[in-house]
């Protein structure tokens, strides 16, 4: 009996070092856990710029994106950096995942330009925000979050240590500005430029960190959309690995197929996952390309779960932010750039026709349709109507005429031979009869308006041709 009773202590014994134990262990483990957790984010958070870390972004990321993409082509663009600093100083608070999506929504619209619906300076923010009273000074200390995550203090209006609402040498001006978007249709945002994302292909540490960090821009869309180049440059790069459209764990190429060009600003644009030779043959490594401009099809080529086009920058080798650089009411990222080229297209060197497309050119054009409706309402008003705002004074139209009367002259000429009228007839009375040699002011202005519509008539024919057999693919 007491054999049994020691044996039964001895166990009890042996189960409360044990339950000792374990419970130290995981004191320690959460304690160490905590630690390394805290510490790695802060470090994270002291690596990146402004204050606003690539760790912290998946804190806002699933409600931005939501703005994003509700708001992007249009309303303009305004940074998450940006509105994560707007929100804190406007709530003196520095946990904004607690506000509300009207919260976020209301920042998001109040951060734009009204009228042109671009993205303010952060300059101009700073100054509202110093003369308003009603918003707090200063905001509350870096610290953890609700969930333990750690956050910065965030505060844009410093940089270097010197208030930028009163520093001349701030500055947010972009060179050649701005970028077009390179979509013409719908799509959503998948991914965040910099944010850290958590996916394991059973990859060596340091591969995996590398493609875990997200450099750029996803934008989800149809298999073989095409898309658009963003700026003006060179053709830097172009790569097709990959012939068939196929997923990484099938393929082991991260990127997949892509071209880069080099822009004239000093600036790299890459687009990764792309078509197997979608880029046209006519772009070789080194071949100057135009914005706005077709430049490939989306795929789902290379570490790519769906077919989708990725977007970086770089600014000096440095990943940036491309959407930063980009004006989304812009008309040219709207496609008016399609317009422009095509009508570039119709120049044949008379001078009369190509003075006419220019013209047009200038108008820039958002889509074809506003084009069409423009030549078709000449045709029914005429310049009479002083919808030609080039032609209504009699200086100009008498100058029109001067520059261009060989041309004006053999399209008059054309006409009246193939119609059999005299041009008396063709102008009725309005023609002075007494002016043979076009001397006068009346007479000129008349010819000048029947150079241009008539010049006009003709590239919308040709035009509307070109639309009936799909020759004319305008992008809207």
């Amino acid at each position: 009996m007491l054999k049994n009773l020691l044996k039964f202590k001895l166990s009890m014994i042996i189960v409360g070092i044990v339950m000792f134990v374990v419970i130290i262990i995981g004191i320690i483990s959460a304690a160490t856990g905590t630690v390394i957790g805290y510490e790695n984010l802060k470090k994270q958070s002291e690596e990146k710029r402004g204050s606003v870390t690539v760790a912290n972004n998946y804190i806002y990321t699933e409600r931005y994106r939501t703005l994003l993409n509700s708001h992007l082509i249009n309303d303009g663009y305004v940074s998450l950096e940006r509105l994560v600093f707007y929100l804190q100083r406007i709530h003196n608070t520095l946990d904004t995942t607690t506000l509300s999506h009207q919260e976020w929504e209301q920042a998001y619209l109040n951060n734009l330009n009204s009228e042109k619906k671009q993205m303010i300076p952060i300059k101009t923010i700073c100054k509202q925000i110093k003369m308003d009273s009603n918003i707090p000074e200063y905001t509350i200390e870096s610290d953890t979050n609700s969930n333990g995550v750690y956050i910065e203090k965030l505060n844009l209006c410093e940089v270097d240590n010197v208030d930028i609402t009163t520093s001349q040498e701030y500055s947010e001006d972009y060179p050649y500005l701005p970028f077009v978007f390179p979509l013409k249709d719908s799509f959503v945002v998948t991914s965040m430029v910099f944010e850290m994302r958590d996916v394991d292909l059973g990859l060596s540490e340091k591969e995996q960190d590398r493609v875990n960090f997200h450099s750029g821009w996803d934008f989800g869309a149809r298999l073989g959309l095409p898309f658009y180049n963003m700026c003006e440059g060179t053709i830097k790069n172009i790569v097709n690995t990959q012939f068939n459209d196929l997923p990484y764990k099938d393929s082991g190429n991260s990127v997949g197929n892509y071209v880069t060009v080099a822009c004239n600003n000093g600036m790299e644009i890459t687009y990764h996952h792309i078509k197997s030779n979608s880029v046209p043959l006519m772009y070789r490594i080194g071949t100057p390309i135009k914005e706005g401009v077709l430049l490939g099809n989306i795929s789902t080529t290379g570490l790519s779960t769906g077919s989708h086009l990725h977007v970086g920058l770089k600014i000096n080798g440095e990943q940036a932010d491309v959407l930063e650089y980009v004006d989304f009411n812009y008309k040219r990222s709207k496609g008016g750039y399609m317009v422009e080229e095509y009508l570039e297209e119709l120049k044949n060197g008379n001078e009369l026709n190509d003075c006419v497309l220019d013209y047009y050119i200038d108008r820039k054009y958002s889509n074809p349709d506003e084009l069409i409706r423009d030549m078709e309402d000449l045709q029914r008003y005429g310049c009479v109507s002083g919808m030609i705002t080039d032609l209504i004074y009699y200086d100009d139209t008498n100058k029109f005429y001067d520059n261009y009367k060989d041309d004006i002259n053999e399209l008059l000429s054309n006409l009246l031979d193939g119609s059999g009228l005299s041009i008396q007839e063709f102008f009725g009375k309005n023609f002075d009869n007494d002016d043979p040699l076009i001397l006068n002011f009346s007479n000129k202005n008349l010819l000048a308006w029947f150079g241009f519509e008539e010049s006009s008539y003709r590239i919308y024919e040709e035009i509307k041709e070109k639309m009936k057999y799909s020759d004319f693919n305008y992008e809207c």
